[in-house]
This record gives C-alpha cells, sequence and structure tokens, in this order.
C-alpha cells in the first residue's frame, strides 16, 4: 500500500469544549452535573468522529469521489465509508490531541505537561491502520471524566501521575480538526492540512476507477451462533484480495457479495466465545496502480462471554542482512509467547510443537545472528495470556539477503547464480570458469569466461566451432573488454549440440580486419539445430565494419534450418557504425525460426542519417512463396528502446508473429518513406499478423522534412486490444535534451522522459 503520510498530529478539537481555570469552582450540584455530563456527550460524539475520520484518512490509499457540500466536502473513500469535512469556527479548551506515529500506532496528549504517548490495551500500543487497526472510543463517565474504549470495554483515561481526567467544562461552538481542505483537480488530489503544529499536509490521490465496499453493514453487526448474514459488495478496479476474520468464523467473497458465518456456539469452539467485538476484514488491491484498501465489518455474537483469546503478529523489524534478522512480535489479549525460529525448509511446525518445543518470551524484540546468506527462515509464535494458550500460531518469513560481491567470478565460484537472458548460469550447471589473463586471454573452447579489468578477451583464428560459450565482464560496476583480433572474422556455433551464447557487462569490439564479421555464425549447408539462449545484457557492441551480426545462406533446407529458441538484447549500447555492410542483427530469409526475441531497454545509434538497421530480416521477399518459407517468431517484445539514425523496419518481413509487445519506444530517423516497426506475411495464403499482445506508448520523429510517418506494422492497425498507433512527434523530442552520436548519449527533454531507454 502507498503510504500518505509518515507521521500525522491530529488535534481532533473537541468542538466547543472550554477548559475551567478553577475546578473548584465548579457547581457541586448534582442535577447540574448531570445536565454538564449530557452536554459533553453529544460534543464527544463529534470527537470521536473526528478520530474515525482521521483513521479513514490515513488507512485509505484513495479517494474516490470528492463532493462540494455548503460548508466543506463529502468524501466517498476508496473502502466505501462516506466521510464528511464541515467547514466551522476555532473553539477553546482542554482536548486530547491524537496522532498516528511512523509504524501506524495511535499516540494522545492528554495536556498533561508529559506530552505524546501511546495508547495501550492489555499491555500493548494499539494500531490505528492495517488490518487490525482500532477505533478509539472516548466517553465521560458520570463524574464527568474521560474513558476510553479500544474494543475491551470502557476504562478511564489516567494521566502520568494515575490520576483520572476530568472532562467536565464550559463549552461554545467550534473548530473541526483540520485548518483547510480542497480538491486539487489539476492533481487529481485532495489535499487536507492539519491542525497541528507542523501543519501536516495530506494529499490523497482522487481515483474514481477504483472502490472496494460493502453495503447495508454499518456499526456492528450481531449474529446468533451459525447464523449467515449477507451483505452486497460493489467494487471496480479490484484484483486481488485478503480476507482476515475472528476464530471460528466463516467467510466466503464472491464477486457480488460477502457471506459472513458466525460460528456454532456449543461450548467447545472458544476462539468464538473470545471474540466477542471484532472485525471481518477484506485487503484489496488495484489492478493498475500500487493501491490498497481496507474494508471492515465489526461481528458479535449474541451472548458470548469475554473468556480471553491470546493473539500474536509478527513484523520484519531492521535491516535484513546476510547473517541477521530482526522480528517485533506485537500481542493482543495476551501476556507472553513462545518462539521457535528455524530454517523454512525444515518444514513447517504445528500450534502443539511449538508449545512444546518453543522458547517462552515477553520480549517485543528479537534478533537472531549468525544466520546463512540467501536462506529462508521462519519464526512461529504461539501467543498465552497467562495459562491460556492463543488457538492460531503467528508466522513470519524472511530470506537473508544476497551477499555483495566485487567480482562475478568470485560470486561464481561462491555458488551464486546469474541470469542472463533467463538462462541461469552457476558452477553446479556449468562447472569450473576460467579468469582470463594477459597470457591465457584468447578463448578457443567451450566455457564460461570472466574478463577483468585490464584484459581484453580475445577471439581468434582456430578456434573451432562453439557449442557453448559464456563470457562475463567480471566487474559488476564496469564492462569489461572482448574483441576479435587477427584475420578472424566470426564465431563458428554448431546449432547441434542445443548450447548457449551469452555475452555480459562487456564491450565487444566487432569490427573486423576484412569487414566481413559475424558475430554468431552456422557454417553453410551443415547440421541445422536449436540453440538454447543467445543473449547479450549490458553490452556495448560496435558493429562497425560488421557483415551482419548473425546469418545464415538462403541455400539451407527444412531439415538444416536453425530456430533461436530465447534471444535477448537488454540494457546494451549498439553502434550500428556508418559502414556497416548490411546493418542486420539476424539475416534468417529460408526454414528458420525464433521462440522468444526479446529487445528492452537498448540504444541502437549510427552517427549517420543514412543508415539501416534490422533485428530481424526473416524473408527474402514480399512474395507468398518466401514467406511461406520465412522465419515465424514466437513471441516478439520490443520496449524501451532508443532507435536512432537507423532508417530501417527494425523487423521487417518474418513470416508470422505470435505475441507483439511494442512500447515506451523512441524511433527517430530521416526516413522518406513509410516505416513500419513491424512488417509480416499478409498474403491470401497466410495470415502472420500477431494473436496477441500490447501495442501502446510509442514515439515517433522523422528527422527533417519529409511528410512521412513510423507505423507499429504494416497495416496502419493491429486488431489488438487496447492498440495505439505510434505517435509522430511534430517536435524533435531530444530538443532541450542531450543527443549525441559520438558518445551515443540520447536524453530526451522531460515532456518525452518516459519513452526510450532509461539509463
Amino acid at each position: 500500500m502507498k503510504r500518505i503520510f509518515s507521521t500525522i498530529l491530529f488535534a481532533a478539537a473537541l468542538a466547543g469544549l472550554v477548559a475551567c481555570a478553577d475546578i473548584d469552582g465548579l457547581r457541586s450540584d448534582v442535577d447540574d452535573l448531570k445536565s454538564r455530563v449530557t452536554a459533553l456527550e453529544k460534543q464527544v460524539d463529534i470527537f470521536n468522529g473526528n478520530i474515525e475520520t482521521l483513521q479513514l484518512l490515513a488507512s485509505s490509499s484513495t479517494i474516490n469521489t470528492v463532493t462540494e457540500t455548503a460548508d466543506g466536502y463529502e468524501l466517498l473513500m476508496s473502502n466505501g465509508r462516506i466521510i464528511t469535512l464541515k467547514n466551522g469556527a476555532d473553539g477553546e479548551g482542554v482536548t486530547p490531541i491524537l496522532s498516528i506515529d511512523a509504524e501506524g500506532y495511535w499516540m494522545v496528549d492528554y495536556r498533561d505537561g508529559e506530552g505524546f504517548r501511546p495508547i495501550f490495551r492489555d499491555g500493548e500500543k494499539v494500531k490505528a491502520v492495517g488490518l487490525d487497526g482500532v477505533t478509539p472510543v472516548y466517553g465521560v463517565d458520570a463524574e464527568g471524566y474521560w474513558t476510553i474504549d479500544c474494543g475491551g470495554g470502557p476504562v478511564n483515561v489516567l494521566d502520568a501521575q494515575n490520576n483520572k481526567v476530568k472532562a467536565t467544562a464550559e463549552f461554545s461552538v467550534g473548530n473541526p480538526f483540520f485548518s483547510s481542505a480542497y480538491y486539487d483537480e489539476a492533481g487529481e488530489t485532495f489535499v487536507v492540512e492539519l491542525r497541528d503544529d507542523d501543519k501536516t499536509v495530506l494529499n490523497i490521490p482522487v481515483v474514481d476507477n477504483f472502490l472496494f465496499s460493502i453495503s447495508d453493514a454499518s456499526g456492528e453487526q450481531l449474529f446468533k451462533a451459525g447464523e449467515t448474514k449477507i451483505y452486497p459488495i460493489v467494487k471496480k478496479g479490484v484484483g486481488a484480495t485478503v480476507v482476515t476474520r475472528p476464530e471460528g468464523w466463516t467467510v466466503r467473497l464472491s464477486s457480488s457479495e460477502i457471506a459472513i458465518t458466525a460460528p456454532a456456539q456449543d461450548g467447545r469452539t472458544r476462539g468464538a466465545v473470545a471474540d466477542t467485538r471484532t472485525d471481518v476484514a477484506v485487503l484489496a488491491y488495484c489492478t493498475f496502480d500500487d493501491y490498497a484498501t481496507i474494508t471492515k465489518v465489526k461481528v458479535s455474537l449474541e451472548g458470548a462471554s469475554g473468556t480471553h483469546d491470546p493473539r500474536a503478529s509478527i513484523y520484519e523489524e531492521g535491516e535484513v542482512t546476510t547473517s541477521e534478522i530482526g522480528y517485533t512480535v506485537t500481542l493482543s489479549d495476551a501476556t507472553s509467547y513462545k518462539y521457535v525460529f528455524r530454517k523454512t525448509s525444515e518444514g513447517a511446525l504445528t500450534l502443539e510443537e511449538v508449545a512444546e518445543q518453543g522458547t517462552p518470551s515477553e520480549e517485543t524484540a528479537l534478533r537472531f545472528q549468525g544466520l546463512e546468506a540467501r536462506t529462508e527462515y521462519t519464526l512461529y509464535v504461539l501467543p498465552y495470556h497467562e495459562e491460556t494458550a492463543g488457538t492460531e500460531l503467528a508466522t513470519c518469513t524472511i530470506r537473508t539477503a544476497e551477499p555483495v560481491y566485487t567480482s562475478y567470478y568470485e560470486a561464481y565460484n561462491a555458488g551464486e547464480v546469474l541470469t542472463v537472458g533467463g538462462l541461469a548460469i552457476s558452477k553446479s550447471l556449468f562447472g569450473e570458469a576460467v579468469l582470463l589473463t594477459e597470457e591465457t586471454k584468447t578463448i578457443k573452447t567451450d566455457g564460461v569466461y570472466f574478463v577483468p579489468d585490464g584484459v581484453t578477451a580475445a577471439y581468434g583464428s582456430g578456434a573451432g566451432k562453439r557449442g557453448n560459450l559464456i563470457v562475463v565482464g567480471d566487474n559488476p560496476s564496469k564492462r569489461g573488454e572482448f574483441a576479435f583480433v587477427g584475420t578472424v572474422t566470426r564465431i563458428d556455433f554448431d546449432p547441434a549440440r542445443g548450447g548457449n551464447f551469452v555475452l555480459c557487462n562487456l564491450h565487444f569490439k566487432l569490427a573486423t580486419d576484412s569487414g566481413q564479421g559475424q558475430i554468431l555464425f552456422f557454417p553453410n549447408n551443415e547440421s541445422g539445430g536449436t540453440m538454447n539462449t543467445v543473449a547479450f545484457e549490458n553490452c556495448r557492441l560496435d558493429l562497425t565494419g560488421l557483415q551482419g551480426l548473425s546469418f545464415t545462406t538462403d541455400t539451407r533446407s527444412e531439415s538444416t534450418g536453425i530456430r533461436l529458441e530465447n534471444v535477448s538484447f537488454v540494457d546494451c549500447d549498439i553502434c550500428v557504425g556508418t559502414d556497416t555492410r548490411f546493418g542486420y542483427f539476424f539475416q534468417y530469409r529460408k526454414h528458420n525460426s525464433f521462440g522468444s526475441f526479446i529487445f528492452r531497454n537498448n540504444v541502437v545509434w549510427s552517427g549517420s542519417t543514412t543508415n539501416a538497421a534490422r533485428l530481424i530480416n526473416g524473408v527474402n521477399s514480399a512474395s507468398a512463396a518466401d514467406f511461406a518459407i520465412g522465419s515465424p517468431v514466437t513471441n516478439l517484445e520490443i520496449e524501451n528502446n532508443t532507435w536512432i539514425n537507423c532508417k530501417g523496419t527494425p523487423v521487417c518481413y518474418v513470416k508470422s508473429v505470435g505475441n507483439y509487445v511494442l512500447r515506451n519506444n523512441i524511433f527517430h530517423a530521416a526516413i522518406t518513406s513509410y516505416t513500419p516497426v513491424l512488417r509480416y506475411s499478409e498474403t491470401t495464403e497466410l495470415n502472420g499478423a500477431p494473436v496477441t499482445g500490447a501495442v501502446c506508448d510509442n514515439l515517433g520523429y522523422v528527422n527533417g522534412s519529409a511528410a512521412v510517418c513510423w507505423k507499429a506494422a504494416n497495416p496502419n492497425t493491429l486488431d489488438l486490444d487496447g492498440y495505439v498507433q505510434i505517435v509522430n512527434c511534430p517536435a524533435d523530442p531530444f530538443d532541450g535534451g542531450r543527443f549525441d552520436t559520438a558518445e551515443g548519449i540520447f536524453v530526451p527533454n522531460a515532456d518525452y522522459a518516459s519513452y526510450g531507454a532509461q539509463r
């Protein structure tokens, strides 16, 4: 849930109460006292309403509807509760000041010179927000002293000297708890300034399409034993829900109603008797943003007695390190607890096992040391009220932190897993790795290689065909160096081995002496096969002089076709250069195929506005015959990329695309004709259009005066839900930002900062 505040100080002014400086001067007449108490009770209702208002404002992540009234505002919160904020004049009086601390607990200042202190119930601080939040209810007793009820019945409020606090006073009309409130329509927020010393301001989002409310359930809902009551619900924009309930109660939540069933009171269900006044709560999560709301129904059982029902809650406390975990244990209707702490992998414990094996404690804070890194541990807590054990265990599972390494090679040897392009790379899976040195920098065999600072990994002649080749820059904060040397022009692979080719955290200088290089080459007319993973992550790729990143000849047959199961380019800077021979990443035009092709958060650029570059060139021509044997792509995802001075269609002529995602990209080039990002078969014989996908939030810019445009695909529209064509921007999105083809740095101005690669 989004936090609306860190600490709220709330001068919940009791409307109209005025302190009497001389208590002895109060008239002792009983009838007069009764009349004063009666009048006070009416004002206390206003006071309690203000407390509930504060709690609702603090607990709800959003407001659904704002309605301005003649004297204030009416707010429909996202949990269906209605708040009325009224303007009013300032009054006077000795009034408690309520607040909620940063951890979500109630705090109160009784104006006795002791400042703020927690509100307690059964020796424990009272929660204000969350599923276990409680609304304190203030009152005055027959003698005119403050009382407070936090769920266990009213008790007298005591000052710092344990004396009861007098509430009886003269009063006049007055004072709401806030000093100002207004609806900021432009910012879609409701702004409330509280009446405290810090002038605390709440900015609460107004989201009219998020709501979860329960109808006909205001106040306390009284049930007979075993009775079921059904309440309609209204919801908008709600995804997952979490339901909590008192022990022994049953809750069924459907799309249109919530059914609550009380326990059968047969003397055996102790929890049913214990929970005489508590809540059924629903935590509802928003489907489209990081919002959540809590809706409660207060339930009670007719004839239930006050038997104790110990409860416990566990929260993570402090920093979780590779060897330490801390917890906070809070108790409700409990005086102590037993706990067991152990690895989650050792299996779950029952309540009986914790009762037998547990360590007794009354401590609020627990911290465990000497733990194993990246390992899950679970704390089990069984609460007690004196000798009575609770009916439910509280548990909390936390994973220790990952070790921080300054060397990928060190992490690899320590058993860590590096995941690139969905491929898990570890010593247990790939065996011993090589940390290259100046003397051993030339790679000639399969394996996993790490390139340290000061060493340039080299790929030279005579290395043969690869099955598995994984090369990683060793320093996590700096790219390693990798280059072709001598007369070598390519890295040959044998796809029949079903291997992997991975480059991570590298600056790969791909230019060759002959200008004919290919980084992923399959010898002509030899056996075909499927490579598992081809992945480039956090790499600088200089393609100047390259013939193509990878290509197969058009002489391949169906039996010798190449399939790349998983291809990914993530967080890469790719300089196509000004003299790249073809500018094609993958030219696979006959009898080949791609599984998943991911291109995410990359910058692709050329220093020349006349260059062309394509990710995939998958068909020899636009004829039906060539489309029939062209390369299909099962899943194509192109997200958050910056495409500069590369005028070619990024994905040109593929047989078909199953799923197509195109989001948050910038396409910027001097194109001279209509240019689609994707071209697929539209022949009578084959419709290669994407079946599923998400196309939206893309920006195109034509560098020059040509009256042409970028398109998401070769037709003007795609039959996809939520499809939005590329927006062709009339103004240069880099005007006022940075556009540097020499350094490969491209930063759009503030209006377009969400488009393109995020660096």
